[in-house]
């Protein structure tokens, strides 16, 4: 089938579309069409690109033919992550990772990271998961790491964050603590 941008609110200079043909191999149900999206440095409101599908082949389309790609912007929001207490012990002494954000706090902000490092939980420390919402009204949110005690005698080891995404956020340095 063919496809082409028939409108929307984002001007052509904040992504790349041309006019092409989408194939769906054979086996296989989904197909993606090549959408660029170009980052700046400009705060902007959400922005959409108009996408319809035509002319299919060996196919037909179903009701929706019209689809709506909407751009959100990431320059508003910087998030960061520092280790306010970079030091823990399984005699009880956390530790804490500070997941920081610069720019308008009117709502929640999901902020995604990873844990690696020597390490590992549930044995050497709780759990971290590997998201955080910093709330409505808030700069930051701490992020406790809380030793176990265990019978093993450790050496010392390490546990490493790294940002990994911020829901319309950017992420900047520092992004990893250990």
């Amino acid at each position: 089938m063919d496809y082409r941008v028939i409108g929307g609110t984002a001007p052509a200079n904040r992504y790349s579309l041309p006019d092409g043909t989408l194939t769906i191999p054979a086996g296989n149900s989904v197909a993606f069409i090549p959408l660029r999206v170009f980052d700046d440095n400009i705060v902007e409101p959400p922005q959409t690109v108009k996408v319809v599908l035509f002319n299919p082949s060996n196919a037909t389309l179903d009701a929706i033919k019209v689809h709506t790609y909407t751009i959100l912007d990431d320059d508003a929001n910087s998030t960061s992550i520092t280790a306010t207490a970079p030091s823990a012990t399984e005699s009880g002494t956390p530790s804490n990772f500070r997941i920081a954000r610069a720019g308008p706090t009117t709502s929640n902000l999901l902020v995604h990271f990873q844990v690696t490092g020597t390490a590992s939980a549930p044995t050497d420390y709780s759990p971290l998961g590997n998201s955080v919402t910093i709330p409505a009204g808030a700069a930051f949110v701490d992020l406790p790491l809380v030793p176990v005690a265990n019978r093993t005698v450790d050496l010392t080891e390490t546990v490493v964050v790294t940002l990994t995404s911020a829901a319309g956020g950017k992420i900047v340095s520092p992004n990893q603590a250990q």
